[in-house]
């Protein structure tokens, strides 16, 4: 009986043991499809996704490439410099640029490639690491739900596709987190992460102090004081060497970035918290973590960091006024967020609301693939950065191109490059700006006489409605030696021609190409302009149809005017022009007809290649518009321009920022 009894409870040892055995790998299973599905996400993105649309980047983002290009010179045996004969710290993140030295090794056109996977590589370890710190707090069963919430974080997928430093960072952010956790937490192992933290970005010795005043929150004072003592010295031995390599206390990005009035970057802090925080669930897991720290005092007493952290981390951001890069300096907020939603759900009895928590974590953070450009996923044809560089690398490598976009285009181009904005740049970096200057996250630094005065070959930068570049480039100021010479496309997609030539086009054509998105622009000093290499030319302005008609979808016949809008094409400002050829067979009956609507009452005068066609009280939104025209005053197989005066052009007053006076439908030569 007592052999018996004995087999029995062995029996039920060894099929507890194996269910145990079975749950563990179960569980674990959940953990694998995360790593899984985090490192497909970031590669997807990386091949699908945008890190920022709207500047035209297709491959990661522009500012990686400075570091890559940092990388470059340093594996060419040319040191830690963006350009040769130019000692500046210009990148923001020493450790993650010499990360990317054996991906040099590679060829420049798979430098991103070897980025993007390592950041999928890091975002995976940052799942493993997530994983076991929820693991140790609430168990095996809620660490499963908590990574394939990390993991299915498109946030997290769009900034390891930047190819920055911002998963890096994250990964050590977790890193510091689990090993401050600990009941005794291992000395040899927070020095050596504080090392690390302190070389991954130009604020990285800011997470181990964090980490300090955890320590010392929690009671463990002398390892607190250890680690701040450690990094005090890393810090000061860094500095040594900063000053010794660069002539600098700290990296010149700094110097470019903190910019502005207090009060102006609180503003703008507070405003792109708003306008990303809403849709990529920070707002949301912000809310849920101060929601824990009101209700469970014990937790945060116990185990302060994830709430120091996220204190700090939103200070941070707001202080500087934010970052152009959406939230890539708030990713530590993810994990804190889901860490506070976990221990919230865990915390109630209703198994409704154990489920309903995190599932309105995961929705909260998958707004962005509705409200965010970023996730407009397509099959990619087209960097405007990428094919600019490689077009000027045609150019005479010994051209200084002075740019505002210092990533891509210094990079594949090769060129010795000048940073319009100053992040390169050790004069406009430290320059002092106007109080008049509008306060812009890290783009307002900028000096266009002191640009000017360098001589560059080329300058290029965004093109304005006036023909002036962005940055204070004027005309009056570039007009004496430089010439517009080229035009590129800041589509999302290819047009066949990216790259136009527009040198000693009339303005009002090249108006037309801006108006069309080709908005970016190379000036090009005009004693060197005929050694540049050859664009594509521009279509000219369209031949009228037999029957008089402007081609509605022409590019170039429309200056000065919005895209179309179904049937029509709004008046861009006070100012607009409508270019257009004629055969010898259009004109017939010597009139202009043209149908259009008007934004109220508009007084519109109207001239034909100078020729004053008259003043006009406009009104109503489908009317007709007949002026009889004198047939020489027109142009045959030439351009001929029909000029528009628009005085009472204005915003519409339904939250449409636009200046509008006349929506274009029809204009017809009869």
């Amino acid at each position: 009986m007592i052999s018996r009894s004995s087999g029995s409870e062995s029996d039920m040892r060894l099929g507890s043991h194996m269910r145990s055995e079975e749950s563990t790998r179960a569980l674990n299973f959940w953990l694998y499809l995360a790593v899984f599905i985090a490192i497909c996400g970031a590669i997807l993105h990386g091949h699908f996704g945008y890190s920022t649309p709207a500047s035209g980047n297709a491959l990661g983002s522009d500012d990686a490439f400075i570091s890559y290009r940092y990388a470059a010179n340093l594996s060419s045996g040319l040191g830690l410099i963006f350009t040769p004969g130019e000692s500046v710290e210009g990148y923001s993140n020493l450790l993650y640029t010499l990360l990317m030295v054996p991906g040099v090794w590679l060829g420049a056109d798979s430098l991103y490639f070897f980025s993007l996977v390592v950041n999928a590589l890091l975002l995976g370890g940052c799942c493993i690491v997530f994983h076991n710190l929820i693991k140790d707090y609430l168990g095996e069963r809620w660490a499963a739900v908590g990574v394939m919430l990390l993991a299915l974080s498109p946030v997290l997928w769009a900034n390891a596709a930047t190819g920055l430093e911002s998963v890096l960072v994250l990964f050590l952010v977790l890193l510091v987190w689990s090993a401050v956790d600990r009941l005794e937490p291992d000395l040899r192992v927070l020095l050596a992460l504080a090392l690390a933290c302190s070389l991954c970005r130009v604020d990285g010795f800011t997470i181990p102090l964090l980490a300090a005043v955890a320590l010392a929150l929690s009671g463990k004072r002398k390892v607190a004081l250890q680690l701040t003592l450690f990094v005090v010295l890393v810090m000061g031995l860094y500095t040594f060497w900063r000053l010794y390599y660069y002539n600098d206390y700290i990296a010149n990005t700094f110097h470019a970035k903190i910019t502005g009035g207090f009060e102006d970057r609180l503003k703008f802090g507070f405003r792109m918290l708003w306008m990303w925080g809403r849709f990529n669930g920070l707002l949301a897991f912000m809310v849920m973590t101060a929601l824990l720290a009101l209700m469970r005092r014990d937790l945060v007493h116990r185990h302060p960091f994830p709430f120091v952290l996220l204190s700090a981390t939103v200070g941070y951001f707001i202080y500087i006024g934010g970052d152009i890069y959406f939230e890539r300096f708030l990713l530590s907020v993810i994990p804190v967020g889901l860490f506070a939603v976990l221990h919230l759900a865990a915390g109630v009895r209703q198994t409704p609301l154990k489920f309903a928590l995190p599932l309105f974590a995961l929705l909260a953070g998958s707004l962005v693939l509705h409200e965010d450009a970023r996730f407009s996923y397509r099959e990619k044809t087209y960097d405007m950065w990428y094919a600019l560089g490689r077009f000027l690398k045609q150019a005479n490598p010994s051209y200084l191109l002075a740019i505002d976009a210092a990533g891509k285009v210094p990079f594949y181009s090769g060129l010795p490059s000048l940073d319009l904005l100053g992040l390169n740049d050790r004069h406009i970096g430290r320059r002092t700006m106007p109080a008049n200057i509008k306060f812009f996250t890290a783009h307002s630094k900028f000096d266009p006489d002191y640009v000017l005065s360098r001589n560059p070959e080329l300058i290029a930068s965004w093109v304005l409605p006036s023909l002036d570049l962005a940055w204070g480039m004027t005309q009056e100021r570039y007009g004496a030696r430089y010439e517009l010479k080229y035009l590129v496309s800041a589509s999302l997609e290819s047009r066949g021609k990216d790259i136009l030539d527009v040198q000693g086009m009339r303005d009002e054509q090249i108006r037309s190409l801006v108006d069309q998105y080709y908005n970016y622009g190379v000036l090009a000093r005009k004693d060197i302009i005929s050694s540049l290499p050859r664009a594509d030319m521009p279509e000219p302005p369209p031949t009228l149809a037999q029957d008089g008609l402007l081609d509605p979808d022409s590019a170039t016949g429309f200056a000065g005017w919005f895209g179309r809008e179904g049937d029509i094409r709004w008046s861009n400002g006070k100012r607009a022009a409508t270019l257009f050829r004629i055969s010898p067979k259009t004109l017939s009956e010597g009139r202009l007809e043209i149908r259009f609507g008007a934004l109220g009452s508009q007084r519109v005068a109207l001239r034909l290649n100078g020729h004053s066609l008259g003043e006009f009280q406009l009104q109503g939104w489908d009317e007709r518009l007949v002026i009889p025209i004198d047939p020489r005053w027109l142009l045959v197989e030439a351009d001929n321009e029909l000029e528009w005066d628009l005085p009472d052009a204005r915003t519409p007053g339904t939250g449409d920022p636009r200046t509008l006076a006349i929506a274009l439908r029809e204009l017809r030569l009869r």
